[in-house]
């Protein structure tokens, strides 16, 4: 029989503490790594410094058109149009079947 009718698959592997720890290290020192980030797609040329650190304030920001403003405000917002422009719709039945946007 080609295809039995199992459900199991394995989900979750089992990956040693200390190189989950290095993992996770080496992907946070990425994120502060210019030419990395850029590398990904990302538009973040007018941003003064990566990783960008902010105050705890924004967390009050409760209108959309602040935080837009402040996305632009530090050279953001091109990112985040970037995003927006990729989703497309998608082709076929799945479209139908509420998996409509990639």
């Amino acid at each position: 029989m080609f295809a039995p009718l199992k459900t199991w698959r394995r989900w979750h592997r089992k990956v040693n503490i200390k190189q989950r720890r290095h993992a996770a290290a080496a992907a946070i020192a990425a994120s502060g790594c210019t030419p990395l980030v850029l590398a990904r797609g990302h538009k973040v040329e007018k941003v003064p410094e990566l990783p960008l650190v902010v105050d705890d304030r924004l967390e009050s920001v409760e209108k959309t058109k602040e935080a837009v403003a402040f996305l632009k405000r530090f050279g953001l917002y091109e990112d985040v149009l970037r995003v927006v422009k990729s989703k497309k719709l998608r082709a076929g039945k799945g479209k139908l079947r509420n998996r409509r946007f990639t």
